[in-house]
């Protein structure tokens, strides 16, 4: 087996085209994957790389270098409670998710429809209790060779 690093956007294309046999992906991708006829997908399994499903568990940060976030500050925090109020309106509406998906992403509205609900994005505090499962999965699975402190690489703002 050989393996290849494609960004999710292009993990559709990788596979019709014959240059990806499997993919490890996401939604929307996944969606576009399995409604492909081209494709003929078959999902093997889903879930995290993580053993728990219970625990909840950091899905997307936001980085920022130490000299910008100094720098900027308030506009890393406006940002925050931006993207906070954006994400409470996307869960709210079903419908308002998937106009962004046909507006955005130009899916169908039928296959926009199936995209679940990201409820994984409530906050963004991030915590190393949250970050942890993440670490270990990305040690254990060889995705990540070098340890650290992940204490060492977490700020998180008062949102």
């Amino acid at each position: 087996m050989k393996t290849i690093v494609v960004p999710f956007p292009q993990m559709p294309a990788a596979l019709q085209l014959g240059d990806a046999d499997v993919a490890v992906t996401i939604y929307p991708m996944q969606a576009l994957i399995m409604a492909n006829k081209a494709i003929a997908a078959v999902m093997l399994d889903k879930g995290t790389l993580i053993e728990s499903h219970a625990a909840p568990v950091t899905a997307a940060c936001y980085f920022a270098t130490e000299g910008w976030l100094a720098k900027n500050r308030a506009v890393a925090l406006a940002f925050g409670r931006a993207y906070l109020r954006a994400a409470k309106e996307v869960r709210a509406s079903a419908q308002l998710r998937t106009d962004l998906l046909v507006k955005l992403i130009g899916m169908k509205p039928a296959l926009a429809a199936l995209i679940p609900d990201p409820t994984w994005f409530h906050e963004l505090s991030v915590t190393k209790a949250a970050v942890q499962p993440n670490y270990e999965a990305l040690i254990h699975t060889g995705m990540l060779t070098k340890t650290f402190p992940i204490d060492s690489v977490i700020e998180t703002l008062p949102y």
